[in-house]
């Protein structure tokens, strides 16, 4: 009898946090702001869920879906170093994930390291070659921060070539047309 009760407490926590994350998803998605702010509707309970998921991966240190929530939360509230940090330990558990590793890349950019998001991007790229977003921040931080026009035209051409119906390929085509570079 008491094995379940002790089921029985345990479905209830688990059905208690997975409504909790529920809860937390649709406040933050929401109510989250432009730039990267924090609602303040949904603060507190962002703020326990980075607490929560710092108690997991404090717990266990393998625990990749954590570290990529924690990652992306913080990435979202532009907390880049934080979000730097995060998605570097998913990168020791999967290498290869080249969503984390092209956030990983924009948080660099965030952070005033250019160089080093081109690196990090480059990176994901020799994974998968046709990671359309990390194609198009290479081109972005090549072009802007950078100032490596010719390098950022060969990327977003190739971009254009590997994703001819990408939902940005006009704006990277009129970009290409301002700048005066010929197709």
């Amino acid at each position: 009898m008491v094995q379940n009760g002790t089921l029985n407490m345990k479905k209830g926590f688990e059905m208690r946090k997975k409504l909790l994350f529920s809860l937390i998803s649709v406040l933050f998605f929401m109510g989250c702001q432009e730039g990267g702010q924090i609602p303040s509707n949904g603060g507190a309970a962002l703020a326990n869920e980075v607490t929560v998921l710092k108690s997991v991966v404090a717990k266990d240190l393998k625990n990749l879906g954590a570290w990529i929530k924690l990652g992306n939360i913080y990435m979202d509230t532009g907390k880049n170093e934080e979000a730097i940090d995060a998605y570097s330990h998913a990168l020791e558990l999967d290498p290869a994930n080249v969503d984390v590793r092209t956030d990983r890349a924009t948080c660099y950019r965030y952070t005033g390291k250019p160089e080093k998001a081109v690196e990090e991007y480059k990176t994901a790229l020799t994974i998968n070659p046709n990671h359309a977003n990390a194609m198009k921040n290479l081109g972005v931080v090549l072009e802007y921060d950078l100032k490596r026009k010719k390098e950022a035209k060969q990327v977003f051409e190739e971009l254009l070539k590997r994703h001819p119906d990408d939902p940005d390929s006009r704006k990277i085509k009129a970009e290409i047309e301002r700048l005066g570079w010929a197709r």
